[in-house]
């Protein structure tokens, strides 16, 4: 859970800003998706609320802010270094979660 205290902030003090994502895929029924802007950065919650099947995602940024943004993950989901225009590849597990911080990058 010390990855959801990373993330405390932009959900009691950062603005929703779901509408700047659109997210396609296999089993996306029972998958959510949050996303909370705070200080320039923005916080990509998924969840997979599935107790059986694996959702394989895009997630895509539709307003950008900046051209190029850098993607952290304090739940250890594997990133590229920067977000690919096309979309993220995502897969969730049944029943799991990842979270995705949104920088902008240096020079971008």
């Amino acid at each position: 859970m010390a990855d959801v205290a990373v993330a405390e902030d932009f959900y009691f003090d950062g603005r929703r800003v779901d509408q700047q994502f659109d997210i396609s895929g296999r089993g996306l029924n029972e998958v959510v998706l949050r996303a909370h802007q705070l200080k320039g950065q923005t916080l990509v919650t998924l969840i997979n609320f599935d107790s059986a099947a694996t959702a394989q995602l895009v997630v895509k940024f539709t307003k950008p802010a900046v051209a190029v943004y850098k993607v952290t993950s304090p739940t250890g989901f594997a990133c590229p270094p920067k977000l690919p225009p096309q979309g993220l590849k995502v897969q969730l597990e049944p029943l799991s979660r990842q979270l995705l911080i949104l920088s902008p990058a240096s020079g971008g």
